[in-house]
């Protein structure tokens, strides 16, 4: 036998044994417990392996602590007002002003969502449309699957407005009772 046979002799024979057990895998991480579920020093939404989408979708606060569970409904805007100026139209149109994004975490229950403005001399000159489409001045228990987002487009719907406004807005997420809304003030001011 060669020096080189032999060697490659020893390296095969020390590589095999009567252990041919594959490595033990690591148990699933539980995504919003605080703690580490399967041992490799990764909390949570850290344990990319194993946790991810929305589950671990950062809050809108710029909090950078994965470790918190996130709560199973969010709604995600951080204004307090939305303010432009616009030139008063004599017609219909859309003028987006803002998208507020609705998530629902929860695997197994569909989420409610609800968003409306105050009326301005009894009319509605802020409206909501869902992803982009869907334009309407109020939304009232629209459905959001399990495990989804979706982006709430706030316009300003320009019928009849021709001098400064401002108007009171909701938009709400109900969960079976546990909810979360954004509250802002839409102000506009002709050109």
């Amino acid at each position: 036998m060669s020096l080189r046979g032999a060697a490659l002799f020893l390296v095969v024979g020390a590589c095999s044994g009567s252990d041919d057990k594959e490595p033990t895998p690591l148990k699933p991480e539980i995504c919003d417990n605080g703690e580490d579920d399967n041992g490799n020093d990764l909390v949570d939404c850290d344990d990319t392996e194993f946790c991810g989408g929305l589950a671990c979708r950062p809050t809108g606060d710029d909090d950078d602590d994965t470790t918190e569970p996130l709560a199973d409904v969010e709604v995600d805007f951080d204004e307090d007002s939305v303010d432009f100026t616009f030139t008063p139209q004599a017609g219909l149109c859309s003028i987006p002003l803002a998208t507020v994004t609705v998530i629902n975490r929860n695997s197994d229950v569909e989420a409610l969502i609800d968003a409306n403005c105050d009326l301005v001399a009894g009319k509605s000159v802020v409206g909501f449309d869902l992803d982009g489409a869907n334009a309407k001045a109020f939304i009232v228990d629209e459905r959001l699957d399990p495990d989804s987002s979706v982006d709430v487009g706030v316009i300003f719907v320009c019928a009849g407005a021709n001098q400064e406004f401002s108007t009171n807005c909701r938009i709400k997420v109900d969960l079976s009772g546990l909810v979360d809304e954004a509250e802002f003030v839409v102000n506009g001011v002709p050109q």
